[in-house]
């Protein structure tokens, strides 16, 4: 860009160099409209003074997945901490974030440059063809007279914290997806043992009814449904035998690793007690994912202060030394030393308009944020109120297992004394082995809802889980 106002003095000859400021003035009156930059103020929101169902005890353990006394899950969620392609790519937008910032700082600093070219000189009068070697050091510096550089390099620093913090939130998102699927297939293949055992069970019962049958005490359709009973079960082993191979492929790849065959899981369903909630305003400050975002609007901020910044002058400064030759020779360098401020006159409102931008993306920042904050809010409460009612739901599906066993005993006992029909030990055992099933999803289940609690409680990763560089 030409200055508007060139501020140069040149000295030559081994000459001095003298300054001619004419627009000194000029700096004056721009720092005194300072006052109009800076960004806008922004303010976080308000947290609740207390959870609606608080609880008492432990702080949940930084490393929380080691909580549930698995030590194969443990092994699994360091492991995919450690090999995960997700993590390996928030890594590397840490650190483009970071060379951004590096950059942007390098850009409001000294700069230097040093130039050595060749030139050649036809011959003349049957000479010789001459050749030099020009040489020169230039440097230029500009005076950040309304903070803009600042401003820029603030901005690009915040973002490289927002996306360090992003890489955490990353993290503990993803032990919460290993420890999920990790339950998931430990209760699915808990489901096809007692799939397997309901299916030897119900052949036994199968040949009781077809000797029963050949002797004219049961009828066709007995056998039929029987047999229908059994067939359902080979159906919905197929189905789990599905499942339980899906998972194991999600296992393998949440660790970075190609699909693999399931592991056989033993886990001992221990569940650990409900960590201590805290206060919801120690939760944001702890929540990486709602750091990062309250990090993303002040780096937004910043954008509007270096965009207002942008509608004032600016003040800076290039000197040179060069030679006609090389090696230097004193009789033979032009020193120059210049000072130019630049101020925009007619830009067809390309700087307010940016203005206008910057500011926007703040209220857009800041709306996420305090979106952030309420999932955040809302997850501690959702997985307290799931937790509470599925030891409800659990208990009671017990007190159903006791009452549905005695029922299917006592049908199968009147059925072989001829006091009862097929349809009452069809429907008791059916009622029976669903409810078997359901126990067994509803345990993980609230064993889900303690991941959900603990990941929501999480704050940064623990150092040695691989925190980003």
């Amino acid at each position: 860009m030409n200055p508007l106002f060139p501020l140069r003095a040149s000295g030559s000859q081994g000459g001095g160099a003298s300054w001619l400021l004419t627009a000194t003035s000029a700096v004056f009156l721009a720092g005194a409209l300072t006052a109009c930059g800076g960004a806008p103020a922004t303010r976080e929101p308000a947290a609740p003074d207390a959870y609606l169902a608080a609880v008492e005890g432990e702080a949940p353990p930084a490393q929380w997945w080691a909580a549930f006394g698995e030590a194969d899950l443990t092994a699994r969620v360091e492991a995919s901490l450690a090999g995960s392609p997700t993590l390996h790519a928030a890594r590397a937008r840490i650190a483009q974030a970071r060379a951004t910032a590096r950059r942007a700082g390098a850009d409001g600093g000294l700069s230097a440059e040093a130039e050595l070219g060749v030139v050649a000189r036809a011959p003349t009068d049957g000479g010789a063809r001459a050749l030099s070697f020009p040489a020169g050091i230039s440097a230029r510096y500009e005076l950040d007279l309304f903070g803009r550089i600042d401003a820029v390099v603030e901005a690009a620093t915040l973002d490289a914290d927002a996306s360090a913090a992003a890489f955490d939130a990353a993290g503990q998102t993803l032990a919460g997806q290993v420890a999920s699927a990790w339950f998931q297939l430990a209760e699915r293949q808990a489901q096809r043992a007692i799939l397997a055992d309901q299916t030897a069970l119900n052949a036994r019962v199968l040949g009781l009814v077809e000797e029963r049958f050949r002797f004219g005490k049961a009828g066709a359709q007995d056998v039929l449904r029987q047999r229908q009973l059994v067939e359902s079960a080979v159906g919905d082993g197929a189905r789990l035998d599905a499942e339980i191979r899906v998972l194991g492929h999600r296992l393998a790849v949440l660790a970075g690793t190609p699909p693999a065959a399931a592991p056989a899981l033993a886990p001992t369903w221990t569940l650990p007690p409900l960590p201590a909630t805290g206060v919801p305003a120690a939760l944001i400050q702890r929540r990486p994912d709602v750091r990062a975002a309250w990090l993303r609007v002040r780096a937004a901020d910043q954008r509007v202060a270096g965009a207002l910044a942008e509608r004032f002058p600016r003040l800076s400064f290039s000197a040179s030394l060069s030679s006609g030759h090389v090696p230097l020779a004193v009789d033979n360098w032009l020193a120059q030393l210049a000072g130019n401020l630049v101020a925009p006159l007619l830009d067809g409102g390309r700087r307010e308009a940016e203005v206008d931008r910057t500011r926007a993306a703040v209220q857009e920042a800041l709306a996420t944020y305090r979106l952030a904050v309420l999932e955040a809010l809302s997850e501690v409460e959702d997985a307290l109120a799931r937790a509470t009612h599925q030891v409800e739901l659990i208990a009671s599906l017990d007190r159903q297992l006791e009452l549905a066993t005695g029922a299917a005993e006592r049908a199968r006992d009147r059925y072989a004394a001829g006091a009862a029909s097929y349809v009452d030990v069809l429907d008791a055992v059916r009622t029976l082995q669903t409810l078997e099933r359901t126990r067994l999803s509803a345990r993980r289940e609230l064993f889900q809802h303690r991941i959900d609690l603990y990941r929501a409680l999480a704050g940064d990763l623990p150092a040695a889980e691989g925190s980003p560089p």
